[in-house]
């Protein structure tokens, strides 16, 4: 699946799950469309525009359903 087609997918499909499912999309999607094996936290923060605890919530969601792997 191409990232076009899940950023696709997000548009049309957040307005219809709560926001908590919102935030781990455009987590997510925005993680999918960098070319880099491991991005920085500063740089998801400000493509997603989303507070440093709501990103830290997040991707610890994505982490514990091993959607993403984290590294310090």
């Amino acid at each position: 699946m191409s990232v076009s087609i899940i950023i696709g997918f997000e548009r049309v499909v957040s307005k219809y799950l709560p926001i908590r499912t919102q935030k781990s999309m455009r987590v997510y999607t925005t993680l999918l469309q960098s070319q880099e094996e491991r991005i920085d936290f500063t740089f998801v923060k400000g493509k997603t525009g989303l507070s440093s605890v709501e990103l830290t919530r997040t991707i610890k969601n994505l982490s514990d359903n091993y959607l993403v792997e984290t590294f310090i």
